[in-house]
């Protein structure tokens, strides 16, 4: 989508209410029992949870490693 087409932007008037302040943010938080702030801050530092990508799978006698190896047995007549 291009620009305004050549049209003047109307500046938003700025509020004269002062922002809240971290102090206030997490009293108000601890007020209502929530844990924003501590759940930030330990964001950051605790790695996040590894799951165990294990694929369940099942074994079959079929395989070649249970199945017996048939060795033809070779008369063992040595010549002199």
């Amino acid at each position: 989508m291009p620009g305004r087409g050549g049209k003047q932007r109307v500046k938003r008037k700025k509020s004269k209410r002062q922002s809240v302040s971290e102090m206030e943010k997490t009293l108000k938080d601890s007020i209502h029992g929530r844990k924003r702030k501590e759940q930030a801050i330990l964001k950051s530092l605790v790695p996040p949870k590894l799951e165990q990508k294990v694929k369940k799978f099942e074994l079959t006698e079929e395989l070649p490693m249970f199945k017996p190896i048939n060795k033809k047995k070779d008369d063992k007549k040595t010549s002199k």
